[in-house]
């Protein structure tokens, strides 16, 4: 009765190391894919994103491969199925963590979306709030635009608008991205940069609204 009991318990203990290795795995996937999710929010640009897009597809091929050769072995199966299973939870986490923060704003390479093309006469401005000081605006200034985007060609210095508000207006060098014989792509290039920049300048407290106004 002893050596049944024993065996009972051990079976009992492997059991519940099966279902922790699991639940282990899968958290760890999870926190993976929100890792590499969370990445997106700290790019310049939509270029270094599909990089780590492509770390996340090999990562879930990896653990999934490795899982594969787990499952062969059965003191290991339900650590190959753990492994598979956070291959799996790494990539959706990835994506569902991916469109929310689009939807909300919190990728600064992607949103505004901006059909823009290298070599248009084009300003961004930059509106402060109405409680915003000069004094304000001079350290927004040399903190944020210590040094010009380089697709910027000027920054005027702050001038105030009819309802009071201060405003700051960089100029879009007609020279950048390969100006006025530029590519698609090269336009492409500008306008996530630009969209980038204006999302930044956004999320400044300070900051009431960033526009593009295209010159005529």
């Amino acid at each position: 009765m002893a050596l049944c009991r024993a065996d009972y318990q051990t079976k009992n203990t492997l059991q519940r190391c099966d279902r922790i290795a699991v639940i282990v795995a899968s958290v760890t996937g999870i926190a993976l894919g929100s890792l590499f999710a969370y990445d997106l929010t700290r790019l310049p640009s939509g270029y270094i994103a599909a990089y780590i897009t492509a770390t996340v597809l090999l990562a879930e091929v990896l653990l999934t491969l490795i899982g594969a050769v787990l499952l062969g072995f059965g003191w290991t199966r339900w650590l190959g199925v753990g492994l598979m299973v956070a291959g799996f939870l790494t990539l959706a986490t990835y994506e569902v963590g991916s469109r929310a923060l689009l939807r909300f704003d919190l990728i600064p390479w992607h949103p505004p979306a901006i059909d823009f093309v290298a070599g248009e006469p084009a300003t961004v401005l930059i509106r402060f709030k109405s409680d915003v000081t000069e004094q304000q605006v001079n350290a927004f200034m040399s903190s944020k635009l210590r040094f010009m985007p380089n697709w910027a060609y000027s920054l005027e210095r702050p001038t105030r608008e009819a309802d009071g508000r201060l405003t700051l207006a960089l100029t879009v060098s007609d020279t950048a991205f390969g100006g006025k014989r530029a590519s698609a792509r090269q336009s492409e290039m500008l306008a996530e940069n630009v969209s980038g920049f204006m999302v930044v300048m956004r999320r400044d407290p300070r900051v009431s609204s960033v526009e593009l106004r295209r010159q005529p």
